[in-house]
């Protein structure tokens, strides 16, 4: 149920992020901002990474950010965003990072 997904979800939710953003967090060198914009890296130049490492869990989920639940409300997640954005070609999802067995 949702509930458990949400609970079990908190400590990968938070690795994945701080995982993602330890490149810029550790004060690694990255390229300019126009190179990562050309390349398509500009999230990397954009704060978003940084900030998603030290949203609270229970905000992040609450905002839609990361998804988390079971298979039919992930559809339900999904079918609200293509009504949003009914020109969306691509939904990029990480169902499983790595760390769980299911």
């Amino acid at each position: 149920n949702r509930e458990t997904a949400i609970r079990k979800g908190e400590s990968w939710r938070k690795s994945f992020s701080v995982g993602n953003a330890s490149p810029l967090l550790e004060g690694n060198e990255l390229a300019p901002a126009e190179e990562l914009l050309i390349t398509g890296y500009g999230f990397y130049a954009s704060g978003i990474i940084e900030d998603l490492a030290r949203v609270d869990y229970d905000e992040i989920t609450r905002q839609g950010t990361v998804w988390m639940g079971t298979p039919d409300g992930i559809v339900a997640n999904i079918q609200e965003v293509i009504e949003v954005y009914p020109g969306l070609t691509e939904i990029d999802i990480t169902a499983n990072a790595g760390g769980y067995s299911y």
